[in-house]
């Protein structure tokens, strides 16, 4: 048997596990894909997530994915939040953003765009992942998104003008 071929069936007998309802199962496939790592494993877990968001999985899978840094994670993630398909767990994709080892500070407009849009729960996490980003965003950007925050307070509830003021504050504070 070639090294392919026993490469598939390992991802086969990898993504079965993942889909067991033994959690104990489940946690071991994730540790054995932690130690031998697959970008191919991403995409799986985040329609894991979607499939078990109200159960005790979902913690162990969004906490597994929020561990990974590929920048292949960056890609996967922000179009899961484009796509509807997966709009019922934003708030869970968002927080993997800031809690995630990868950088999406190339993304702040998106982000911006959350936090503006979304409900509230997953404009906050979008707001999080703003504060929390560490590369350098260039100071045109940036002051393009304290004109498009500023011109959304007009419209916005309460609540959401908090998220919106701090989140201008934020921006004035890295070109400061």
């Amino acid at each position: 048997m070639t090294d392919v071929n026993m490469q598939d069936k390992a991802v086969e007998k990898n993504i079965k596990a993942l889909n067991s309802d033994n959690p104990l199962v489940l946690k071991e496939t994730l540790i054995n894909i932690r130690e031998n790592g697959d970008n191919v494993y991403i995409p799986i877990l985040i329609d894991l997530l979607l499939k078990h968001k109200d159960d005790d999985k979902a913690d162990l899978i969004r906490s597994f994915i929020a561990d990974i840094k590929s920048t292949y994670l960056k890609e996967i993630i922000i179009d899961c939040l484009e796509n509807k398909k997966y709009e019922e767990i934003n708030k869970e994709l968002i927080s993997i953003c800031w809690e995630s080892a990868v950088d999406f500070s190339e993304h702040i407009s998106f982000f911006i765009d959350l936090a503006i849009t979304s409900e509230f729960n997953s404009a906050f996490e979008a707001l999080t992942v703003i504060e929390n980003l560490e590369g350098n965003v260039e100071k045109d950007v940036i002051k393009e998104e304290i004109s498009k925050l500023k011109s959304a307070i007009n419209t916005a509830d309460e609540a959401r003008k908090y998220l919106i003021y701090e989140t201008v504050n934020l921006l004035e504070a890295r070109i400061a």
